[in-house]
């Protein structure tokens, strides 16, 4: 039977939407692959600002570089405690803590902590490794994190550690520049709430640093609450356990304050990706609490 004309304009569509798909380019970046086509480069010190149906990018100096639409396309990233089962050599988060706050709560004003630059990897199989801590939100897919990376990412990289500051809203990704780092360099990461404090607020101002790097700084005017923290380790692409760092990253002087000047009643969730096999890092709370905590990534 000859298909009618709407059912093979139907057929045509969706053969021509499977070949565009196979001719997407896709990048690395924590939380997953994106088509090369969602992922912005933001100048150092640049800012984002969400205007009605868009991102808009700016420069240090305030001008309007891009005008990206803001969608909230769920992309296939796990939530807390949603550990995806994947193959060993696609894998994901492998090993993090995370806590939450309430909704209704003083929103988080500071989500600071300190941690060291590994040493490289003994063996180079194209892995990538992300080392970070960040902020997301309840509901919507939108994250902001301090980066630290070995291997190539979208935001740059190569066999070597390098940092970056990066934002996802949707599929959207925009990342700063990528700073190489040394092994036994102490990194700051921080995450800052800049305005406003009042809880009821429809969206929040904030700013992601490593404070000790110049120039690995982002500003996000509008965005979403961010609810989530974590402090994760990510890989992608491991071949074996001699393709992570030897030895502990050791997330120190973790503190956590709310915008009513307070300091939350704070404890600490860990995550393993045990689906992994043994002998994979893993997450442990050396000290809870949103003062002066520590989590230890055995590797």
């Amino acid at each position: 039977m000859r298909p009618s004309n709407s059912v093979a304009l139907l057929l045509a569509s969706l053969a021509h939407s499977i070949l565009a798909s196979a001719n997407v380019e896709n990048v690395l970046v924590p939380g997953g692959y994106r088509a090369k086509a969602n992922i912005h480069a933001i100048p150092a010190r640049g800012s984002l600002v969400l205007v009605g149906n868009e991102i808009h990018v700016l420069a240090a100096n305030g001008t309007i570089m891009d005008k990206v639409p803001s969608r909230h396309d769920t992309p296939a990233r796990g939530k807390p405690g949603q550990l995806p089962l994947t193959p060993r050599t696609q894998t994901g988060p492998i090993a993090y803590a995370y806590w939450a706050n309430a909704p209704c709560a003083w929103p988080i004003s500071s989500f600071a902590t300190t941690w060291e630059v590994p040493p490289v990897p003994e063996t180079n199989n194209g892995q990538t490794l992300f080392l970070y801590n960040h902020i997301e939100p309840n509901l919507e897919a939108e994250v902001l994190q301090a980066v630290l990376q070995y291997g190539a990412s979208a935001a740059g990289g190569g066999s070597f550690w390098s940092v970056s500051i990066l934002y996802s809203r949707g599929l959207e990704v925009f990342a700063t520049p990528s700073f190489p780092v040394n092994p036994g360099v102490t990194l700051n990461g921080n995450i800052t709430l800049t305005g406003p404090v009042d809880p009821t607020s429809a969206t929040f101002n904030y700013t992601a640093q490593f404070t000790n790097i110049p120039g690995a700084s982002m500003d996000v005017v509008d965005a979403s609450r961010l609810t989530f923290a974590t402090m994760t380790l990510e890989a992608r692409n491991i071949a074996v356990l001699s393709d992570y760092p030897s030895g502990t990253t050791v997330f120190s002087d973790i503190n956590l304050e709310l915008a009513n000047g307070t300091t939350p009643n704070v404890k600490w969730t860990p995550v393993n990706d045990f689906f992994d096999g043994p002998g994979f890092p893993t997450t442990h709370i050396d000290r809870d609490g949103a003062a002066d905590g520590q989590i230890t990534i055995v590797y």
